[in-house]
Formats: structure tokens, sequence, C-alpha cells
């Protein structure tokens, strides 16, 4: 009877053990679940995401600081005079780049790898300050945007006077002409190459595009278009 008895206490101790190890493995497997549950389906903080927003859009450009970044002033076209190199220019800072774009669209900004430059001070018209800044995309181009700012410092319109870079068959360039303090000639050539066994072909659109700036600080634009075909053999 007493060998019975301990053979049945140990039946039980054996069967509580695998019991608490089955126990144990589901905890796991559901504290793991919880975890994945977290990571996957963890909702936007969408009153973080609107401050930010906001922060963004009431960012605005100190001309006291800028301003002696700037490398050129007054510039009157893009030409061998006002070559861009990033050695020679001075990069915005993240904050910097808020403070002059204030685009709430934009979230991310890398200066190592697609940074914006401060250019050219355009000086002041009619109470609205006009700046140059480059931004350079690795992937292939540069871009001059010409932005325009009231007293305050919050920018009242933005546009890019020139593009200028290429990919394989694909190349754009351009040149600009600053007639005055309100009007703006740029002229943008888009072309695509192929060389093949009948030869060499590039055909380019030319657009020619007339920037005026208005008395409340925006842009009006007018395009016209001209086709172009060059075929060498």
């Amino acid at each position: 009877m007493k060998k019975l008895f301990l053979i049945g206490l140990m039946l039980l101790l054996f069967s509580c053990s695998e019991n608490r190890e089955e126990n144990k493995g589901d905890l796991v497997a559901t504290s793991e679940d919880s975890v994945e549950e977290v990571v996957e389906f963890r909702p936007i903080n969408l009153d973080s995401l609107r401050k930010v927003k906001i922060a963004i859009h009431n960012s605005r450009l100190d001309f006291s600081k800028a301003e002696p970044l700037f490398e050129f002033s007054n510039i009157k076209t893009l030409d061998s005079n006002s070559i861009f190199n990033t050695q020679d220019f001075i990069c915005l800072s993240e904050q910097e780049f808020y403070n002059a774009f204030q685009d709430s669209s934009l979230y991310y900004y890398d200066p190592k790898y697609n940074g914006v430059y401060y250019y050219s001070n355009q000086g002041e018209w009619k109470g609205f300050k006009r700046y140059i800044f480059v931004g350079i995309d690795e992937v292939c181009c540069e871009y001059y945007y010409y932005n325009i700012y009231d007293s305050s410092g919050k920018l009242t319109d933005s546009f890019v006077i020139e593009k200028s870079g290429g990919d394989g068959g694909w190349s754009i360039e351009g040149s600009v002409n600053m007639l005055d303090d309100s009007t703006i000639i740029k002229t943008t050539n888009d072309c695509e190459s192929e060389d093949d066994e009948k030869g060499y072909t590039e055909t380019c659109d030319s657009v020619i595009t007339v920037y005026h700036l208005l008395n409340d600080g925006k842009i009006k634009a007018v395009k016209e278009f001209e086709k172009r075909t060059i075929t060498k053999r």
C-alpha cells in the first residue's frame, strides 16, 4: 500500500510539472503575439502629427541670420561666374531648412545626401525678400529654388528657376535671365538620347517660361513650348 501511494504521488507530481511547462509555453506564445500586434497595429498619433505640421507651417526665416550665409548677391543669370559646388557653399541645417521652406508635407530632410544650400541673396522688392537656394538630388539633379518672403519671414511663393542633371539617356539643362526685379525668363531643354546601329539621335523639348513677381509676393508663370529633334549619323 505504501509503495502504491508513493507511485501515485510521483505520477501526480510529474503530471503537474508537464502542465506547468505547457502553461508556460502558452504564456510565452501569448506574450510574443501581443508584442507583434503592438508593433504592427500601433495607431498613428494624429495629434502629434498635427502639431508637427503646424510647427513647420508656422516656421519663419530669420533674415538677419540667413543673409550672411549666401555666397552671391543679386545675380542676373546663372553662368560661369556663379558656378555652384557643394564645397564652397553653406548647407542648411534641418531647422534652417524648415524655416526657409515651411512645407508641412516634407517630414524628412537629410543634408548629407539631399542637402539644400544658401546660394544668392536677390535683395528686396516692394517689401518682399528674395533668395535663391540650391537643392541637391543625389539621384540626378540640382534644383535652383527662387523663394519669396514677406516682412515677417513667411514664405509667399517658391519655384524652380533652373534644374540641371541627367540619368542614362536623359538630361535636363537650362538658362535663366533676370530681366528686372519682377521678371525672370527661364529656358529649359529636356532631352532623350539614343545611340544605336542607325546612329545618334537626340530629341529635346524646349520650354520657355516667363515669371512675373506680383504685388502680393506670388508668382505668375507664362509658358511657351517648342519641340526640336537633333539627329546625327
